[in-house]
């Protein structure tokens, strides 16, 4: 049985502040630690096992009452049993002993223990009487987890999100002529106090109007219409930004990239590429729907800032802090201003557009990105171009003849289309050697995917063909 001990209020918030700090230092992102890393999971309350029985790592429990250690609040928790409780949690990584206390998730992604069967992607797990393990069933109106995934099918661990049918969304107010569609991005303009007993936010669609604040819808809201059956009342619920959120975005700028930042676009309730000019936006976490055209990511407000690079980073350098042009409104390079330096301590591989060096040189066009003052009151960047790690190549050998595998490499002079739209030439340099690990081309091939060549570095921007389909 594991070993409890009680730790007083001064403690516990003594030790979340030393974590919070120490996870929010840039190279420790996302290295929390062995047990958390694999669903970036944080505990987000303590809890008091106040039942007769050890809680599992990943047990859920049932939520009893609430209390204060010295002015930090935690929860009381016992084994679900046929009193059905409102709101649960599911305990973290560690074991806790009876009568000590613990860490617990109450939102978001985490890991927990489910009964027999094999969870499968988008299905709904419930809490059972008499046990800390989930079971399969459904409970829209109650406490939940939607399954992500097995994590560990012997020890019978998943990774799911937890829905709390407990709780409710915000709502807002469509002041919008119209219907705001699921996950459109909506601009609040105001507040209104007329449809609910209490003053709830106003939206409307993104207009030329500046906003400082924007919301994004978790349901399709039409506008007011007392004559319809049921009358439509103009409320809605908008999505938690402290959480991923989805957001319908329009391609006409191309499909969202890992790590881009997307923002409101006037007239239209999708996203484009790029924040709005006070900074609020979207960073790209994936693509949730392509058919649909909805993107996964998290908010960010107000405090993004554009820079262009000036001098590069690379794999091995010490010194993350590089030196970068400030960017305008308009996004222009203002070459006027003072360079300012921005700490890169996750990519370690971006560099300016056409420099080979990190030699404090000025290319002709630098790689753009965003950068948020963080609490150590350095410039950390959130996104930026990055080097490319495929590139389309022509196919220059004889006129496009034919590419024997016995040839170690041919050199490509004419189209090269980048992943990330980097040119991977350096310089004045006007052609490009590809390595050909052993694969056949045939005479009818004109474009050839490539990948960088990790035998020789990304420092050479060295490129070697890959035998897989070509994206695009």
């Amino acid at each position: 049985m594991a070993t409890g001990y009680t730790l007083d209020g001064d403690s516990i918030k003594r030790l979340r502040a030393v974590l919070n700090w120490w996870k929010a230092q840039p190279q420790n992102q996302g290295e929390f630690d062995s047990d958390t890393q694999q669903s970036s999971e944080v505990p987000s309350l303590t809890f008091y096992n106040g039942s007769a029985e050890e809680v599992p790592a990943f047990g859920v429990m049932a939520i009893t009452d609430a209390g204060e250690l010295a002015n930090d609040g935690y929860v009381t928790i016992a084994k679900p049993s046929s009193t059905v409780a409102k709101v649960y949690a599911v305990n973290g990584p560690i074991p806790v002993a009876t009568l000590t206390y613990g860490q617990c998730y109450t939102h978001g992604h985490c890991r927990v223990v489910y009964d027999t069967g094999t969870p499968a992607v988008d299905e709904t797990w419930i809490p059972k009487s008499g046990q800390w393990s989930l079971i399969e069933g459904t409970d829209p109106d109650g406490w939940h987890v939607v399954v992500c995934g097995i994590v560990d099918s012997t020890n019978k661990i998943m990774l799911a999100k937890i829905v709390d049918g407990a709780a409710t969304l915000p709502k807002f107010y469509n002041n919008y002529s119209g219907t705001v569609p699921q996950y459109g991005c909506m601009a609040v303009t105001g507040t209104d106090d007329t449809a609910l007993d209490y003053a709830i936010p106003q939206c409307d669609r993104p207009s030329d109007t500046i906003a400082e604040e924007f919301l994004l819808s978790a349901e399709e809201v039409n506008e007011v219409d007392s004559e319809a059956d049921p009358p439509d009342t103009g409320v809605g619920t908008y999505q938690n930004d402290g959480e991923m959120v989805l957001v319908l975005y329009d391609d006409a700028a191309g499909a969202p990239v890992l790590d881009e930042t997307w923002g409101p676009e006037s007239g239209k309730f999708e996203l484009t590429k790029g924040p709005s000019s006070t900074g609020w936006g979207v960073i790209v976490a994936g693509i949730y729907d392509a058919d649909l055209k909805i993107l996964m990511g998290r908010v960010v407000k107000g405090n993004l800032k554009p820079f262009e690079l000036y001098d590069d980073i690379k794999p091995g350098d010490v010194d993350n802090d590089v030196m970068a042009w400030p960017l305008g409104d308009d996004l222009a390079r203002d070459e006027e201003a003072d360079k300012i330096a921005v700490n890169d301590g996750i990519l370690t591989d971006v560099r300016a557009l056409g420099s080979s060096t990190k030699d404090g040189g000025t290319p002709d066009t630098g790689a753009r990105g965003w950068y948020v003052v963080g609490p150590d009151g350095k410039n950390h960047i959130l996104s930026i171009q990055r080097i490319a790690k495929t590139i389309i190549v022509a196919n220059t050998y004889s006129g496009h003849a034919a590419i024997p595998k016995t040839m170690s490499s041919f050199a490509a002079e004419f189209t090269r289309v980048c992943d990330d739209g980097q040119n991977p030439l350096h310089g004045a340099e006007t052609s490009l050697v590809v390595y050909n690990p052993g694969i056949d081309i045939d005479d009818e091939t004109t474009d050839i995917l490539c990948v960088l060549d990790p035998g020789t570095g990304i420092a050479d921007c060295l490129y070697r063909i890959a035998d897989v389909a070509c994206p695009i």
